[in-house]
């Protein structure tokens, strides 16, 4: 006999019921063990060989049926109940996969690192199980589940007899399954024989909620996420996302708050009879097999008990059901601000948001802006006048002296950029990284953001920017993205290069020197790096970009500079360009009154600067210590008040005829 037998009884699964629950009740019905039931209908117990040996019946291992059956499985359990093999499927774990969580390449595991995916477990409401006769709902094998709406109340994590949680593995092939009462080992009872607990699971005691609860307000969203598998509520209304990427943003949302947060933090945010239950659950102790937080990583696993899913999910929530990202990082403010410990330092940051989408990473970036004054909204600005580099004077006085070395003036100069955008400019990190030609990668810009954002003097920097945004409002006299699509291969061209350098006595067949004043001009036209000039004169290395440097600071002069900007003042002349200034900055009185962290370049002492580095040759970062600033500072006064270059070090025709 090669197929399997129709059963005699039929008991048709309920809507959103788990494969296993439902065979478990096929099992009961039949009054069989419900390792027979298994060898009948035809399902793999190891490695997906079905059982031949009714006298040696075996425990079932993975693949878990409930995560996913195979279409031969399928269609054998299918044809045995007279059903569609399409129902059973549905009834398994794999018809969320990729909106609630993730399979791997096989289809039969879980990836419990993503999603805050369960591999096994069930959590469970003890009304609805007495009300459906001990039959368990799949969407509570699921981390997002951790209340009922319909009873009003926290799903239990354990059987209250014998503290055990649930259906971590099949039922036990030698017992007839008892549908609503605890099928793990009794207390003291070994053995493959051994016992069953039984204690009746729909009277387990749980917390019970209000009707208006936040926590039965945040899993009804979560149903309608994974429902419609994708997010159009909130900050996700003007950018609908998948459900799998709003979901990660609320386990990210959420690890941060299992780690970083405290009781007091949260009770500005959620009821206290939730922090009570948040509290207890926590001074549970850790036992291996059980689902309680665990105090090494928590919440980088999907939590094992509701009331921890419940803080998480429903503190996040909170706030990104706000209408736009804005109102929504105010919401957040709690979570994102600097953390001080006792002895004064800023506490590190422990869960970076790695993962999260361009939306909450605007969340994030609102939340550390300061509220914008009552009776005056936020502060809009437009984006098209704002440089990709911050405008030396202010970038200066913002960036911390102290960096690691590979966050450059240039580089913090365009975060402080994309930080003035996202707070004050309504779009997110990545519309102002597209905006601006992708100066920086959208990693890299981020992972600066979060180390300027825990930065002590992070609430004064964003001061600074708020003020900028109004001032900029009022006054912004030029258009940075008109002039950054302007055809530059023209710029500074050898004849006109020739018309500068003559008169200043700088030395023919200097094709070197030309280039690095059309670097220096672009950069001064555009506030773009030279990286993005046209590829004639483009920084490629960072050797170049170091040359540039050391040009600026040893070759510029007065008149040189004069001259220059004489030229760049034709160039946008050809180009139609006469209603803007050359250069401009917002004033650097705007920054009076603040704790910021960078020096100010105006306190700087001209005339021994260029003693220092005229006269004793010192390097910028020399003299940058003489004078105890920064070499940042150093080269931004150079470049504004360069010295005059010595009578002796001039050329001319005249002087070459009297050598010869």
């Amino acid at each position: 006999m090669t197929g399997h037998r129709t059963l005699p009884l039929r008991v048709p699964p309920q809507p959103g019921e788990a494969l296993d629950s439902w065979l478990e009740a096929l099992a009961a019905r039949h009054r069989a063990p419900f390792g027979d039931l298994i060898q009948t209908v035809g399902l793999a117990t190891r490695s997906g060989h079905t059982r031949h040996r009714p006298t040696r019946p075996q425990r079932a291992s993975p693949p878990n049926w409930t995560i996913a059956v195979g279409d031969a499985e399928a269609a054998a359990l299918a044809a045995a109940c007279e059903l569609d093999p399409v129902m059973i499927h549905a009834l398994t774990l794999a018809r969320y996969d990729g909106i609630a969580i993730q399979l791997d390449s096989t289809g039969r595991r879980v990836v419990r690192h993503r999603l805050w995916s369960r591999a096994k477990g069930s959590r469970f409401c003890p009304s609805c199980l007495r009300e459906n006769d001990g039959r368990w709902p799949l969407f509570w094998r699921l981390g997002w589940a951790f209340a009922c709406t319909l009873h009003q109340c926290l799903l239990a994590d354990t059987c209250s007899a014998c503290d055990r949680p649930q259906r971590l593995a099949a039922h036990p092939f030698r017992f007839i399954p008892q549908p609503g009462h605890c099928a793990q080992t009794g207390q003291g009872a070994i053995g493959r024989n051994a016992r069953r607990c039984g204690a009746d699971l729909t009277h387990v005691p749980v917390l019970s909620l209000t009707h208006d609860h936040p926590v039965l307000s945040a899993q009804e969203t979560i149903n309608s996420l994974i429902q419609a598998a994708s997010a159009r509520f909130g900050v996700y209304q003007t950018d609908p996302q998948p459900a799998a990427v709003a979901l990660t943003d609320l386990r990210t949302l959420g690890k941060k708050i299992l780690t970083e947060t405290t009781p007091d933090d949260l009770r500005s945010v959620l009821p206290v009879d939730i922090i009570a239950e948040f509290q207890h659950t926590r001074a549970r102790p850790h036992r291996r097999g059980d689902p309680t937080i665990s105090n090494v990583r928590p919440g980088f696993g999907a939590p094992g008990r509701a009331a921890l899913a419940a803080v998480a999910v429903t503190a996040a929530t909170i706030a990104l059901r706000e209408p736009d990202h804005h109102q929504a990082g105010q919401a957040l403010r709690w979570l994102f601000r600097p953390r001080r410990q006792p002895n004064g330092t800023v506490a590190a940051e422990r869960v970076p948001l790695t993962d999260a989408s361009p939306v909450l990473r605007a969340v994030q970036h609102a939340s550390l802006a300061p509220p914008a004054p009552t009776g005056h909204g936020n502060t809009i600005i437009d984006i098209t006048r704002v440089p990709a580099l911050l405008w030396p004077e202010w970038a200066i006085r913002l960036s911390p002296t102290k960096r690691h070395h590979q966050q450059t003036a240039q580089q913090l100069a365009h975060v402080l950029t994309l930080a003035l955008i996202t707070q004050h400019g309504g779009g997110t990190p990545d519309t102002a990284i597209t905006h601006y030609g992708g100066i920086l990668p959208s990693p890299h810009v981020v992972r600066l953001l979060h180390s300027l954002e825990r930065h002590p003097d992070w609430p004064d920097i964003t001061t600074a920017l708020a003020r900028l945004a109004r001032h900029l409002r009022a006054r912004a006299p030029i258009n940075y993205a008109r002039r950054r699509h302007l055809d530059y291969r023209e710029l500074l061209p050898e004849p006109c290069w020739d018309q500068v350098r003559r008169p200043l006595g700088i030395r023919p067949h200097t094709s070197q020197r030309r280039r690095w004043a059309q670097q220096w001009l672009f950069e001064r036209l555009t506030a773009t790096p030279a990286d993005h000039a046209p590829p004639d004169f483009a920084i490629t290395t960072p050797q170049q970009r170091a040359q540039l440097a050391s040009h600026n600071t040893t070759k510029l002069t007065p008149g040189l500079i004069g001259a220059l900007d004489a030229h760049g003042r034709d160039f946008l002349r050809r180009h139609g360009i006469t209603d803007e200034p050359l250069t401009w900055h917002p004033p650097t009185e705007l920054l009076d009154g603040l704790h910021l962290p960078g020096p100010d370049p105006k306190l700087i002492d001209i005339p021994r600067l260029h003693h220092l580095v005229r006269e004793q040759q010192l390097t910028p970062r020399d003299a940058a210590r003489r004078l105890h600033t920064t070499i940042d500072a150093v080269r931004y006064v150079l470049d504004q008040h360069p010295p005059p270059t010595p009578q002796a070090d001039r050329w001319s025709p005249r002087r070459t005829e009297l050598a010869t």
